[in-house]
């Protein structure tokens, strides 16, 4: 009996995806909690994380490389 779904391979890529820094990195990086950082991304101060599935992934290196330590936290 033949199925009327065919099985294909999937075709081979070299791309390498870029490795995501998550939210508690980002947290120790900036020195801020993670509703300071939620407050921040909300007003756009900071970039917004990459999702799939309304979840966060984290952040691709290249949207944080700008960002510096809270100086306002002790």
């Amino acid at each position: 009996m033949h199925s009327q779904f065919a099985i294909k391979a999937k075709p081979q890529t070299d791309m390498v995806l870029p490795t995501l820094v998550s939210i508690s990195e980002v947290c120790s990086l900036l020195s801020i909690s993670r509703t300071t950082l939620y407050r921040r991304v909300k007003a756009n101060v900071l970039p917004h994380p990459v999702m799939r599935n309304n979840r966060t992934l984290g952040w691709r290196p290249d949207q944080l490389m700008h960002l510096r330590p809270d100086k306002h936290r002790g």
